[in-house]
């Protein structure tokens, strides 16, 4: 986008001319009115076509190309409906846009020049990894699921990094897109980025609420339960990792755990604490 080459707005089938998805009724939008804005922003209508386990063997390419033809659930734009796996067409415009892999482009463009040397869609080798102790209560699935995710290299769920590096990205997005000599992204940028893009939409639920959204980051200072200011931004994983940050304030947080499907709950916790800290 800094260089030109995608506009937000833009229908994605005008890079990804085979992406068509169908409209969920007729008369209705499809496919050729979603955009990068509206995935990015969770807004496109897509939803997860399936857990992590029941997609080993699938491969990244034929999810990306059931997601060309599956039905939208909503019309883009009409509601707030958290969606990972729309951001395989993400990775794919990526890919036609820059003629790298996403995993490369990210590694190339991201992790190395912000030092980022540990982050990876595969967690590596085990003698790579740090030692723990295990959650009496940990569900036995969970090594098969990160072996899923690695298998797939899922741009919007398949990351594995230590805290520093966390912190490293946090710092750079707290700095306008700059991290000591090493500049990833334009300062308006990084401000359109963190800005709320779903004002006036709907979270789909019972009640529904407002979801608080920016593109690909979360709001959670704008919602009055966090001590947050209105500048924050941030997200959280499916293993309770988050990572928040705070421009009035000057702050980074990373909170690490690897509970599969953990509550919010242990990380809006520290947070909270590192507030309390704060004079």
């Amino acid at each position: 986008m800094e260089a030109g080459q995608l506009v937000l707005d833009d229908p994605v089938v005008r890079y990804l001319p085979e992406f068509r998805p169908p409209p969920r009724g007729q008369g209705e939008p499809g496919g050729e009115a979603v955009t990068a804005w509206q995935i990015l922003s969770h807004t496109s209508g897509m939803r997860d076509i399936a857990e992590p386990l029941e997609r080993v063997g699938i491969g990244a390419t034929r999810i990306y190309e059931e997601l060309c033809r599956r039905p939208l659930a909503s019309p883009p734009r009409a509601e707030y409906s958290y969606c990972s796996d729309s951001f395989y067409v993400l990775g794919e415009l990526i890919r036609r846009l820059s003629g790298l892999p996403y995993p490369e482009y990210l590694r190339e463009r991201l992790f190395k020049p912000l030092g980022m040397v540990s982050t990876s869609f595969d967690p590596g080798p085990a003698g790579a990894r740090a030692p723990f102790h295990a959650a009496p209560e940990a569900e036995p699935a969970t090594e098969d699921t990160f072996s899923a995710l690695a298998s797939l290299a899922h741009p919007g769920a398949g990351l594995s990094a230590p805290a520093g590096d966390v912190v490293a990205f946090g710092r750079a997005m707290l700095f306008g897109g700059t991290l000591d000599s090493a500049r990833v992204l334009g300062r308006p940028f990084v401000e359109l980025m963190t800005r709320e893009q779903t004002a006036g939409i709907l979270e789909s639920g019972t009640p529904p609420r407002e979801p608080r959204y920016a593109l690909g980051w979360a709001k959670s200072g704008l919602d009055g339960s966090s001590p947050g200011s209105p500048a924050q931004f941030g997200h959280a994983g499916a293993t309770g990792t988050r990572l928040w940050v705070d421009p009035a304030h000057d702050l980074v947080i990373v909170f690490l755990m690897n509970v599969w499907g953990a509550e919010n709950h242990y990380g809006l916790s520290a947070v909270q604490a590192l507030y309390g800290a704060l004079d």
